[in-house]
């Protein structure tokens, strides 16, 4: 017979399933050789966990870190061992404490919030009544026939109602509304005030005053007639008919222009009272009560409940980023233990930083940026906490400035010699490992 000189197929080499498995702590797989084989013998490298003679592996009860392990399985035949790769990490269960942490902080920063939030504005304590007449003085000319309305405003009761009188110096006035009339005085050759009383109806011992300057040719009133305003906030205030300057009874409760735009001060809780004045080139005068009042959810930059505030909010905007990076590598599967700490840290990392950019707040080196709105306070510490890498490079720019200096050491240390090396390119392919130790983002 002819003989058959076509090849022989080679025998196919056995391989272990499966290749690759990731394992954790006090965990098993079953690892087979295929094709089956007689007499093999299993092994692993490093010694740890342990292997049976049935290819059964089993991880230690305790790991930290990650570690990868290979195992190995021999035949009687003459084929090189075959391997497979396991690695062996603490990921998923540091997974689950990380998961469980940060429900627990998102709920406490949550109800630390709300909490601080319902607290932040002071509580007023009761204070006397105040009547508020307005204007609580005008200039009305003598030679015509005046009538004038004045008002009258109480800091507790907007409804209560005063009686009217004149107390001295002529003229009359409605007692219920206030309107208030004065005749004609051609004859009047000097400077004439009249004063007037608001009394409460409740209690006589409530009282509010004003004042007519009555002056021959000459008539000073201020408008708009502004009873109350908030802090910070700002009015035009006129005086026409004449050239006026402007003056305020008390300088710390808000500023006035030339051109009589007042601007309100800082008034953080209660009310506060000062008096507008406006003078004319011949002697006239105009005055009003302005009570100024806490804008609406101001608060004292130096509060405890805004301090505590400002942390909470700070600790919250970290947490959004940790709950992005996080969920992003565990759903990837590329989450690396070795960046447990990096997690934990962060409500820390977010909240101290949310107090630092408060203090920079509050210093005034953020323009545009007030320290004394909750709204505004608690957006800057939880975007700050989310973005902290930015928040530092700002700091950074910050300090370049207040610190800004020469350096013309001559025996400073070059920069560049002390920067490590790039290391070489390998042309091994990326392991697991690799993977793990990437950072988040």
């Amino acid at each position: 017979m002819p003989e058959n000189n076509q090849p022989q197929p080679e025998p196919k080499l056995p391989v272990i399933s499966p290749a690759n498995a990731s394992l954790e702590a006090n965990a098993a797989q079953q690892f087979k050789l295929e094709p089956e084989a007689s007499n093999v013998q299993w092994s692993i490298k490093p010694d740890f966990g342990k292997i049976d003679q049935d290819g059964f592996y089993t991880t230690p009860e305790k790991v930290t870190g990650s570690k990868t392990v290979l195992v190995i399985a021999k035949t009687a035949e003459n084929h090189p061992p075959v391997t497979a790769t396991v690695q062996v990490t603490d990921a998923p269960e540091r997974i689950r404490f990380i998961a469980k942490y940060g429900i627990v902080i998102a709920i406490c920063l949550g109800a630390g919030i709300v909490y601080t939030w319902g607290n932040l504005r002071p509580k007023i304590t009761s204070r006397p009544e105040l009547l508020i007449v307005n204007p609580q003085m005008v200039t009305l000319n003598a030679s015509q026939d005046n009538v004038f309305q004045f008002a009258v405003t109480s800091t507790l009761d907007a409804k209560s109602t005063v009686n009217w009188s004149v107390e001295e110096g002529g003229g009359e006035i409605d007692s219920s509304s206030g309107l208030y009339k004065h005749k004609k005085d051609p004859d009047l050759k000097f400077d004439k005030l009249i004063k007037l009383s608001a009394r409460s109806s409740e209690t006589s011992s409530r009282l509010g005053t004003a004042v007519v300057h009555l002056l021959a040719g000459k008539h000073l009133e201020i408008q708009p007639q502004v009873t109350t305003m908030l802090s910070s906030q700002q009015v035009t205030f006129r005086a026409p008919n004449a050239t006026s300057m402007w003056s305020l009874s008390r300088s710390d409760l808000g500023s006035i222009s030339k051109d009589g735009v007042f601007t309100a001060g800082s008034v953080q809780h209660g009310m506060d009272v000062l008096q507008l004045n406006a003078w004319g080139a011949s002697g006239e005068h105009a005055a009003l009560t302005v009570a100024i009042t806490p804008a609406a959810g101001t608060v004292s930059p130096s509060s405890p409940n805004m301090l505590i505030f400002v942390i909470l909010c700070g600790s919250l905007g970290s947490m959004v980023y940790f709950t992005s990076s996080f969920v992003n590598y565990v759903g990837n599967r590329t989450f690396g233990s070795t960046w447990f700490w990096f997690y934990i840290s962060r409500p820390f990392v977010g909240g101290g930083m949310g107090i630092i950019f408060y203090f920079v707040l509050c210093s005034g080196k953020l323009i545009g940026v007030s320290a004394d709105d909750p709204m505004t306070v608690g957006m800057v510490s939880a975007l700050v906490g989310l973005f902290s890498d930015k928040a530092v490079i700002k700091l950074s720019d910050i300090m370049n400035v207040l610190l800004a200096a020469s350096d013309t050491r001559k025996d400073k240390m070059d920069e560049g010699a002390t920067k490590p090396q790039a290391p070489k390119a390998s042309a091994a392919p990326p392991t697991n490992a690799d993977k793990d130790n990437k950072k988040p983002h």
